[in-house]
């Protein structure tokens, strides 16, 4: 029987959509680049659920890495909607973090980072470079 493959990576030639990461051997789901897709939802949403899928049948820690260097509203809604969800299941006993990698100099994206904790009440670890 063949073993399910645990790794995906999702990247496009096009400068507005990020890279999606998934290595569930290790946990670690990443989207890094710009965001901006037509339809961020329709976008978004196999990434998300493959994560929450691997939060609810997982033992090990999740850890959600963003490395966006520009997003637009729709993207801050899907994010929003999906730290959500990892709060929920982290205030279950489930162990969940999130890595918010930005420039030290991009006050903008450190606030959003810091507006996205507030909002959803998940700890966020803000790593500037």
């Amino acid at each position: 029987m063949m073993e399910e493959n645990k790794s995906i990576h999702i990247s496009h030639p096009d400068y507005n959509i990020p890279e999606l990461t998934a290595d569930e051997s290790q946990g670690i789901f990443s989207i890094k680049g710009e965001s901006y897709p037509e339809d961020c939802q329709k976008f978004y949403a196999p990434f998300s659920e493959k994560i929450i899928k691997f939060i609810e049948n997982s033992e090990i820690e999740v850890i959600i890495e963003i490395k966006l260097t520009y997003y637009n509203t729709a993207t801050s809604k899907v994010l929003i909607n999906l730290f959500n969800k990892i709060y929920k299941y982290s205030s279950q006993g489930k162990k969940a973090t999130v890595r918010w990698y930005c420039d030290k100099n991009d006050s903008e994206i450190i606030q959003d980072a810091e507006d996205f904790e507030l909002i959803t009440g998940l700890e966020i670890e803000i790593i500037t470079f």
